[in-house]
């Protein structure tokens, strides 16, 4: 009796799908035929693509193709995260440069600020000695509008003595007083025109103040009739202000003469 056994194996691969039919018979083992429209199912490969076999043997890899489309995506969104790399590059850039125009604005404005303060000092320093050496000569006897000035007299005082008009002026200054008052004390005049004081130098000596070629001399007494009191008249040749004290009593007993053009 023969029995026929018919044991079918199938064989998957990744690489590609096959199917054989193997008769086996008792004591002998051959191929069998296999009909011309027999078909196969081929399982999943190793990569997980699914693959079948049609009678002109072709084979239709969907897995293939989605893994190759999914290749696509990842590489465009790989591209994309490329760009917006750059993007942010640029954007760094930017933001650098910007930082580095900010930096450069702040440096050139301290700069300015230092700069302008630096010449403001240098201004002031130039300002500061002129404007000493020019109040000295303005404070000079020698100087002036009206002669220069007075340690001794003010200008209000000058012009309330006024005495242009006059060729000879004369200053008192009584006897007995301890100190005394020269009158008048301030006196302006013109050039050329004499002052004569009259007085005990005795008690009183004149001296000059000091004042840049004052024509005042030194006197410790004249009596032009053998008493205490006497006259000195001084003729006043340039213009200037000079002024005069007491060498006894000093600033308490002061007096000044004002020469005009």
């Amino acid at each position: 009796m023969r029995r026929r056994l018919a044991l079918v194996l199938i064989l998957g691969s990744a690489a590609a799908g096959c199917s054989l039919l193997v008769e086996f018979d008792r004591g002998k083992l051959g191929p069998l035929d296999v009909p011309e429209d027999a078909t196969a199912d081929v399982g999943t490969s190793d990569s997980g693509a699914d693959v079948s076999t049609s009678e002109g043997g072709g084979n239709v890899d969907a897995g293939s193709d989605a893994t190759l489309s999914d290749a696509g995506d990842a590489g465009d969104a790989s591209e994309g995260g490329t760009d917006a790399a750059d993007a942010g590059t640029d954007a760094t850039d930017g933001a650098t440069v910007s930082d580095a125009k900010a930096d450069s604005a702040v440096d050139s404005g301290v700069d300015a600020a230092v700069d302008a303060g630096a010449d403001a000092a240098d201004a002031e320093a130039d300002a500061g000695p002129d404007a000493e050496v020019d109040a000295g000569s303005d404070a000079s006897p020698d100087s002036g509008p009206d002669g220069g000035l007075s340690a001794n007299c003010t200008d209000v005082e000058f012009d309330a003595n006024d005495q242009t008009a006059q060729a000879l002026v004369t200053v008192t200054f009584p006897t007995g007083a301890s100190p005394a008052d020269y009158s008048p004390k301030c006196v302006k005049v013109k050039v050329g025109t004499i002052v004569r004081w009259s007085g005990s130098f005795a008690s009183h000596p004149l001296q000059n103040g000091g004042s840049i070629g004052s024509p005042i001399p030194a006197v410790t007494s004249v009596a032009s009739d053998g008493g205490d009191i006497g006259e000195l008249e001084v003729t006043f040749p340039a213009v200037g202000t000079f002024d005069y004290n007491c060498a006894i009593h000093g600033s308490a007993m002061p007096g000044s003469v004002r020469v005009v053009p």
